[in-house]
């Protein structure tokens, strides 16, 4: 199922299951009335992975069955816009950016609420630091413009406990981390 998406759209796959290796297709349709922004996609489900044999039943099969985000490592969104309007220009899946997630050191991770962020850019870079909880709701933006070291202090201690998406949004694309407050 896929939790978050915009009321009067409705979502399908082919196929329904997936083999390991496989590509399959989503398709959405339908008119959502709900305002225009982004809608962090979170995608739930049940992944099976059988591991090869000497290993003993009952270790042989290993199922996890919630938020598949967590999994996958990608940040899955649906931008709603106005009917005639031009899709929103932000940075999406394809536009994950290796080198940008290289330069970016995130720490303590876990953490009780307080953590460092440091980016070491050997370019400028001009973009926004946004925290995302997992309904997709922004709880921290930070515009940044630099070039070189930088550091900045986080303090998320006001907010719940959980699994939170780190990103960092710029012109020549996104890096993102996980963070778990605990």
């Amino acid at each position: 199922s896929i939790i978050n998406l915009p009321e009067g759209l409705t979502w399908s796959k082919n196929p329904s299951r997936l083999n390991g290796g496989q590509n399959g297709c989503l398709n959405m349709t339908g008119t959502t009335t709900a305002p225009t922004g982004r809608y962090n996609l979170l995608w739930y489900g049940t992944i099976w992975a059988t591991l090869p044999s000497p290993i003993p039943a009952p270790y042989n099969k290993q199922t996890y069955t919630g938020v598949l985000n967590q999994i996958s490592g990608f940040d899955y969104y649906l931008d709603v816009i106005n009917q005639g309007d031009a899709c929103h220009t932000v940075a999406g899946i394809r536009d994950f950016n290796k080198d940008l997630n290289v330069i970016m050191q995130v720490f303590p991770n876990p953490t009780s609420g307080k953590f460092q962020i440091n980016l070491n850019a050997g370019s400028r870079i001009n973009g926004q630091i946004v925290i995302m909880d997992m309904t997709g709701r922004e709880v921290y933006t930070k515009n940044i413009d630099l070039l070189g070291l930088y550091s900045t202090s986080v303090d998320m201690t006001q907010f719940s406990k959980g699994l939170y998406v780190l990103q960092l949004r710029t012109a020549q694309g996104v890096a993102s981390r996980r963070i778990s407050v605990e």
